[in-house]
């Protein structure tokens, strides 16, 4: 593998390459991007971190809507693990306002195969309500897809979506679908295609040459639609359109969705 830039104060991007592959780190946002694999671009943007999620009856806190938009990078270290492989790190910075640390690594083989792994210390995370609760909803991973990515299979809970608290209906095998499929056009918009307890999952496009896949050593949730997450707070389906890009999220989880919205709140073992 061979990076370049990580030294060159002129350059704003760390290159890297190996066998038929290549991707770029911007130094400003420590963001990757443009993932090149046999000559086709397979991720335009991503994996970057995300908290938010469009709104179920219970969210709040739209603050964590907004706390990656002005993500900058702290510190980039290029260097080797143990087994000789190349790893990034990237140490993030929120900026001023909360006091949150992220750091993400990037442990990248020669064949372009990247283990991402990221630790997170959330205790100036923003809190909301009466209450000053401090939670998430939703600890994960956005990545932009060019267009021509729409079949979906993946290994985990189905056929359709689920949600934390809402998947004892669920049957775990593998399942094929479409980014189209996966969305669910509810009344008053909101979170929709949400996957859990996964393994692996795959996108890919009649006329693509590769697929994207995702292993995970530990089951997580994950997300392949034509909508972002603020494409899907439109108050009424009408009201957006899909896009011909491809948001896959990778997510370690999210928050259930809870009862009545005036009622009960998420259960304690259903909260991040």
């Amino acid at each position: 593998v061979t990076v370049t830039g990580q030294d060159d104060a002129s350059a704003a991007k760390i290159s890297v390459s190996g066998t038929n592959f290549s991707f770029r780190l911007d130094k400003a946002t420590g963001r990757m991007e443009n993932y090149v694999y046999n000559g086709e671009t397979l991720i335009e943007q991503g994996p970057v971190p995300n908290y938010w999620r469009a709104p179920v009856q219970n969210d709040q806190n739209k603050a964590l809507r907004d706390l990656c938009d002005n993500l900058s990078a702290k510190k980039i270290t290029v260097g080797t693990t143990e087994a000789g492989l190349t790893m990034i790190t990237v140490e993030l910075n929120f900026g001023s306002t909360y006091s949150m640390k992220q750091t993400m690594f990037y442990t990248i083989e020669n064949n372009g195969a990247v283990t991402v792994a990221t630790t997170l210390n959330g205790s100036g995370l923003p809190s909301y309500g009466s209450y000053n609760y401090r939670r998430y909803l939703r600890i994960g991973t956005d990545m932009v897809l060019p267009e021509g990515f729409e079949n979906v299979q993946w290994y985990g809970n189905g056929p359709v979506e689920s949600m934390r608290d809402r998947k004892n209906f669920a049957r775990v095998g593998v399942y094929s679908s479409t980014a189209d499929e996966l969305y669910y056009p509810y009344m008053n918009g909101g979170d929709t295609g949400t996957l859990t307890d996964l393994t692996w999952i795959t996108v890919s496009g009649k006329d693509k040459k590769a697929s994207l896949a995702i292993a995970a050593g530990s089951p997580i949730e994950a997300s392949a639609l034509h909508y972002s997450a603020r494409d899907l707070e439109a108050a009424h389906p009408y009201q957006t359109k899909p896009s011909e890009k491809l948001y896959l999220s990778v997510n370690y989880a999210s928050q259930g969705t809870g009862s009545a919205t005036c009622g009960a709140d998420v259960l304690s073992q259903y909260t991040l």
